[in-house]
């Protein structure tokens, strides 16, 4: 097997022996697919190398290599950079040649990079559709089920459904075509659950059973219990129990053969809740148990094996050296005074191994303590965007709120008007149709504000009341709109005030914080009280 990844033609050209190197290529990226998990570094090492010794003719083999390199270095070992910088080495690739397969491995990639990394969508959504236009202009169509799905899937995320759906199905026909029933299965997985959050749920059940059907053509036990585990709660979640447990036992039955965590993860936690749902407290508890256990295994993971693999080395190294000793010593039974000074450096030797190995966990420790600091940092920024976007929507919906019943006022003087200037049975209908509007006019925008706010700051008031009792109603009321970062436009709209009678509030409001000499924003003044 291992001749068998590494094997290069170097003194023929033919289309069999061609072949035969694509076929390696893929057994190396199959192999490197179901241990990235396990053995990151061997993973990416073995590529690296695969990638050195081909030939400089065999652009589209380093090309397919890259593409996974790439994938590897952002879902696995979270590193954009690295991933960016492997896929401009695609790029470089292409321009060694005219096959237009690299070009399109090259866009597709990027999109990928530019949409997961939330770096720019309308850039990821370029990329996206200049690989498609280049895979309508080759006879093969190449890649082209696989760049509609991550556009549709991009599309979807991103709230629309509909050009979702149509690329799904445009993805969909292309794997038919080339009898790429693996990619299908995860195209239809897609499909059911753009289904679902249409809320079709007779469309969503018949594209998931399709891709678990489709998957098990493929004879993909990994995929097949993926999307066992998929169909399984979308039972659950409709109340179908029997149907839930089948699906996830059989996701369960091939949870090794599944190669990411994530989806591993997946199919416990779908255990535990239909186990839940059923009323099975004692078998819940068990694969709560397995759930957590698994969960708490994955974080430290690929450090733990890292450092396994250090410790691994420094046993064979530390091997090495005990037989080289006797080898010495052997030798030099008889070299009594040389041996003196043989065994010293040995010693030294030894001691610099063991200082080696101490600095390595020191500093792998070092590096668990910075993860874990890094993702206490990204679940704070976490909530920071989650509150951000928490408070534009409030500040959103008041200030439609206020341009509908502003739009329905101007709309009734307009009707006021024409029904001063008619009579009769249509004199009537309009002051009908006056009567209904002035009944849609919602004149509470300051309430509808105050009570989205209030759900968001729910200590607000009490912490500002706490060191500033004379605050009026008002200008509280001035100081959750400037906690909302709104402009004078903004609160002008709301309340109904002149923008001059707003600035001369916030010049009082200055006088009564103390703030009145100071550079200080009055919303960052504000925001410690939130």
């Amino acid at each position: 097997m291992k001749y068998a990844l590494f094997f290069i033609t170097l003194f023929t050209h033919s289309l069999s022996s061609y072949c035969s190197q694509l076929s390696s290529t893929d057994k190396l990226i199959s192999w490197a697919e179901k241990n990235i998990d396990q053995s990151p570094e061997a993973v990416i090492r073995t590529l690296e190398y695969k990638i050195r010794k081909l030939d400089e003719r065999n652009t589209f083999e380093k090309a397919l290599i890259l593409d996974k390199l790439s994938f590897f270095y952002f879902f696995d070992l979270s590193s954009y950079n690295l991933a960016l910088k492997t896929a401009q080495r695609i790029n470089l690739e292409s321009r060694k040649t005219k096959d237009k397969r690299i070009k399109i491995l090259y866009f597709e990639n990027m999109g990928m990079l530019y949409y997961e990394s939330k770096t720019s969508i309308s850039k990821s959504f370029y990329y996206f559709r200049e690989a498609y236009k280049l895979s309508q202009n080759e006879k093969t169509n190449f890649h082209a089920g696989y760049i509609l799905n991550n556009y549709a899937v991009s599309l979807m995320n991103e709230g629309n459904l509909g050009a979702s759906l149509k690329n799904l199905k445009l993805a969909s026909s292309y794997c038919i075509k080339n009898n790429d029933f693996r990619q299908h299965s995860i195209i239809l997985s897609n499909l059911g659950i753009c289904h679902l959050i249409q809320g079709n749920a007779k469309e969503t059940e018949a594209s998931l059973k399709n891709s678990l059907y489709y998957a098990y053509l493929s004879n993909g036990k990994d995929d097949e219990a993926e999307r066992s585990s998929f169909l399984a709660r979308f039972y659950s979640d409709h109340g179908n129990m029997n149907e839930a447990m089948n699906n996830i036992l059989v996701s369960l039955k091939n949870i090794h053969s599944i190669k990411r965590a994530n989806s591993k993860l997946f199919v416990y936690k779908t255990y535990a809740d239909i186990l839940e749902k059923m009323g099975q407290k004692e078998p819940t508890l068990d694969a709560l148990k397995n759930y957590i256990n698994y969960r708490d295994s994955i974080d430290f993971s690929k450090i733990s094996k890292q450092l396994l693999a250090i410790e691994s080395s420094l046993k064979i190294q530390e091997l090495k050296f005990k037989n080289k000793l006797e080898r010495t010593q052997s030798i030099n039974e008889r070299r009594t005074d040389n041996l003196r000074y043989t065994v010293i450096i040995l010693l030294l030797i030894l001691l610099l191994s063991i200082a080696f190995v101490i600095l390595l966990r020191i500093r792998n420790r070092a590096r668990i303590s910075n993860l874990e600091n890094q993702r206490m940092t990204l679940e704070k920024e976490k909530l920071s965007l989650e509150l951000m976007s928490n408070e534009r929507e409030v500040t959103l919906k008041s200030l439609h709120i206020f341009e509908k019943d502003n739009l329905i006022s101007n709309i009734q003087q307009k009707l006021q008007h024409l029904r001063n200037h008619t009579d009769g049975d249509i004199k009537n209908e309009i002051q009908s149709t006056i009567n209904e509007l002035t009944y849609s006019i919602n004149n509470k925008s300051w309430d509808e504000f105050e009570l989205r706010f209030k759900k968001i700051h729910p200590d607000f008031y009490k912490n500002l009341e706490r060191d500033f009792q004379r605050l009026s109603l008002n200008e509280k009321r001035l100081c959750a709109f400037l906690v909302m970062d709104m402009s004078t436009k903004d609160i002008s709209d709301i309340t109904g005030q002149s923008a001059h009678s707003i600035n001369v509030a916030r010049t009082r409001l200055r006088k009564k914080l103390q703030i009145v000499n100071s550079d200080i924003q009055l919303g960052n003044f504000l925001s410690k009280y939130k």
